[in-house]
């Protein structure tokens, strides 16, 4: 029986972590292309991304997927154990994948006018929901918080483009937006500054892409909220890693407390 790439994926680079020293974090998450995987070391951070298969020019290739080193906007140079690390990883990818892992591209692509995306189905975005509980658990949190803080918790003092269009995304997603003024305001692709919220929320079906115009599928004011924080900026994340480190409760039902919160504002 196939299984989904994210959560497999996810589990083996708990596994990594915890037996390679010099992997201080590895996670998995989704992307448009894929899978992004980040290897985090002492200098510096090493970037993979899992694709379907029978793609030309990939680094490497597995039973289920081909393998890329990505450098995602803003990354830094490889540290120097770098692709060591990088090449210890594929190789245990390559001993565990037995040729049944399902993996999917989204195909968020570049430019509005191309084809191709693909918009989740109900029940796709029902089983992405199931494997995605526990990020959807804190992205709950994260908005809750966000709601209770003062206004302005997250604002950074020397923003850029990039930081300004994690903003914009994250205000217009309750109604929606166009792809092409995205980019004729900010300079770059929207997919491009946020694939993996993109990758997410299309699998969640948060989202529908109909060639230029994104549209949001949600109508609930917590189901909005907790899907907005998926567009915050690192900045912003670092922000609130700050201000409420160590008060996430896994035991906490943060959506009710969010949907009782929102409602009691209206």
């Amino acid at each position: 029986m196939a299984k989904s790439a994210l959560p497999w994926l996810k589990r083996l680079c708990a596994l990594y972590q915890k037996h390679e020293p010099s992997v201080y974090g590895c996670t998995a998450e989704p992307h448009s292309s894929g899978v992004l995987i980040t290897l985090e070391l002492d200098r510096g951070s090493v970037y993979l991304l899992a694709l379907p298969r029978a793609r030309s020019g990939a680094y490497a290739s597995t039973a289920s997927m081909d393998i890329a080193i990505h450098s995602p906007p803003g990354a830094g140079r490889v540290p120097g154990n770098g692709e060591l690390v990088a090449r210890q990883f594929i190789a245990l990818l390559q001993r565990a994948d037995k040729g049944d892992v399902h993996i999917k591209s989204h195909g968020v692509n570049s430019t509005p006018s191309t084809v191709g995306i693909v918009n989740a189905s109900e029940e796709e975005a029902r089983v992405s929901r199931q494997e995605m509980a526990q990020d959807l658990h804190y992205a709950a949190f994260l908005a809750h918080m966000i709601r209770e803080a003062d206004e302005g918790a997250l604002d950074v003092d020397d923003s850029g483009p990039a930081h300004d269009g994690h903003v914009f995304l994250f205000k217009a997603l309750p109604t929606g937006f166009s792809r092409r003024a995205f980019r004729d305001q900010f300079g770059f692709e929207a997919n491009d500054l946020a694939a993996q919220a993109f990758e997410t929320l299309l699998a969640l079906r948060a989202i529908t892409i109909d060639d230029d115009a994104v549209l949001p599928t949600i109508s609930e004011a917590h189901d909005v909220a907790m899907f907005q924080t998926f567009f915050l900026s690192p900045e912003q994340r670092a922000a609130a890693d700050r201000l409420w480190s160590g008060q996430y409760d896994e035991e906490v039902d943060y959506p009710r407390l969010l949907s009782e919160a929102l409602a009691s504002d209206s």
